[in-house]
């Protein structure tokens, strides 16, 4: 999947356009449901044959989970996410090692068929946040 770039408020739009302009990359459009969460987003794919996302965000709220971390961290890449084959699989070996990780929650992402996360704590993984996910059907393409 790709990792997310966090960006001070206000920013977000240079960050894409760099991404875009100077690296080449495609962007997709806004994801207004993530506002829920604190923060407004978007992806930029780099690479043609086997594209990387990045998710670019910033805060739009810093009462809320994401928005905190952005208050706390920007800029900074905060967010690495891993596609697992068997979600339930993935997390029952990452508590079996000790570590906190979320419970596996579905996610509503119009962008894909069934897709589901759970993630490890950052202070288990030193201030990185960890997504484990799951993508059944549906997947965006570079650029949607």
């Amino acid at each position: 999947m790709g990792l997310n770039a966090c960006c001070e408020k206000g920013t977000m739009d240079k960050v894409v356009e760099f991404f875009r302009d100077v690296l080449g990359a495609k962007v997709g459009p806004m994801k207004p449901w993530m506002e829920k969460f604190g923060h407004r987003c978007r992806d930029v794919w780099i690479g043609e044959e086997e594209p990387f996302g990045i998710e670019v965000s910033e805060s739009v709220n810093d009462e809320l989970p994401t928005g905190k971390i952005h208050k706390l961290s920007a800029p900074s890449f905060q967010f690495l996410a891993l596609e697992v084959r068997d979600l339930p699989k993935a997390l029952a070996e990452v508590r079996a090692k000790g570590v906190r990780i979320s419970d596996i929650m579905k996610l509503e992402d119009p962008r894909f068929g069934e897709f589901y996360e759970t993630m490890v704590h950052p202070k288990a993984a030193y201030g990185l946040i960890i997504e484990l996910l799951e993508v059944k059907g549906r997947r965006p393409q570079p650029g949607e």
